[in-house]
């Protein structure tokens, strides 16, 4: 295909996706909303159609226009059940599952997901919600400020901001909680965030054991990718790599999540690779002591480059006194810029 019908396809696509948003003529309140808003089928998510457009209004409604513009959901937030994700409790209507290979292009308020060239989903955030990496649920300072069992409950940071174009590294499934109560979430990963936070997360739930899928939140929404199944003792690999995608898409972010045979990936042209904060993390959701949260976790091979040049690291273990509380034998463990260990009471 020829350089001018890429173009052609792409500004198709756009014009597709854009479209025109017409006043509301449906209505259809008293929805209940538990699940991520996303143009796939699948578990745990809450299905509308491809080419679909999410409103955030001002007034704190959040509405969904099919592809022919006509309004097929229209939900209250606050009626709207709050989820975890790896960067905190969100609200459903704020989280979106796209295939693996999806791309992220946020310009302004509005934000379009693209695979294979053809816009999937666009979401515009007329809101007047306070911007945040992270939400009011999960303050950027991480765990140290928060008031419960929860949240981030260890991790090293790496506070330095620099230039960063890639950050890989490897880590084992650990063995499951022991007991958990049925709602109970663990997330392990690691990461790296400026104007957003890019994830490859290891997750597991009481509902659905050991998952991983690629991860990307930006302001008030976000997006994963399709979630594959691994076991306990798999070997886990999670890669964010700053590389130029073409005349397409330019520069982009590419965040890969690999473990037992499954790859699953998203990108995002968001930011650049400037002002990098990068962290090894533990993070946890409904938890009420040991039973409920895992074995040990190991991270080893941790590569923080820029332009293929080692990028001096200096972590900074933290553990979440709150969660110390309940907790026992919470520890972060680094034994080099290389190699960090999560530790449990497991």
């Amino acid at each position: 295909m020829n350089r001018k019908r890429i173009a052609l396809g792409v500004a198709v696509s756009l014009i597709i996706c854009i479209g025109l948003i017409l006043p509301s003529a449906i209505s259809e309140k008293d929805k209940t909303i538990k699940f991520a808003l996303s143009p796939m089928e699948g578990e745990d998510v809450y299905p509308i159609p491809v080419g679909s457009t999410i409103v955030h209004l001002p007034n704190g409604t959040t509405e969904v226009y099919g592809p022919q513009k006509e309004l097929i959901l229209s939900v209250e937030d606050k009626d709207v059940e709050m989820i975890p994700t790896p960067s905190g409790f969100v609200k459903a209507t704020h989280v979106h599952q796209v295939p693996s290979g999806a791309l992220i292009d946020t310009k302004g308020d509005t934000t379009k997901v693209y695979k294979d060239e053809r816009c999937l989903l666009t979401v515009i955030d007329h809101s007047k919600i306070n911007k945040k990496i992270v939400n009011d649920a999960q303050p950027k300072t991480f765990g140290r400020y928060s008031d419960g069992p929860g949240k981030y409950i260890e991790f090293a940071t790496d506070d330095s901001k620099d230039t960063v174009d890639h950050y890989d590294g490897y880590w084992t499934v650990p063995s499951s909680p022991p007991n958990p109560d049925n709602n109970v979430i663990n997330y392990l990963f690691i990461s790296m965030q400026d104007n957003g936070i890019i994830q490859p997360v290891l997750e597991y739930s009481t509902w659905g054991n050991w998952k991983i899928a690629s991860w990307y939140c930006n302001g008030n929404d976000c997006y994963h990718s399709t979630k594959k199944p691994v076991d306990e003792g798999d070997s886990i690999h999670g890669i964010m790599n700053y590389e130029w995608a073409g005349h397409l898409w330019e520069w982009r972010w590419t965040i890969t999540t690999t473990g037992n045979g499954y790859s699953t990936t998203i990108h995002t042209i968001d930011f650049d690779d400037k002002n990098m904060t990068e962290q090894v993390a533990f993070e946890a959701y409904n938890i009420d002591g040991d039973e409920d949260v895992p074995g040990d976790t190991l991270f080893t091979n941790l590569n923080i480059k820029n332009n293929g040049r080692r990028v001096d690291v200096t972590w900074v273990p933290i553990v979440d006194s709150a969660d110390a509380e309940y907790l026992d034998d919470l520890y972060v463990r680094v034994y080099s810029d290389y190699k960090v260990r999560l530790e449990t009471a497991n």
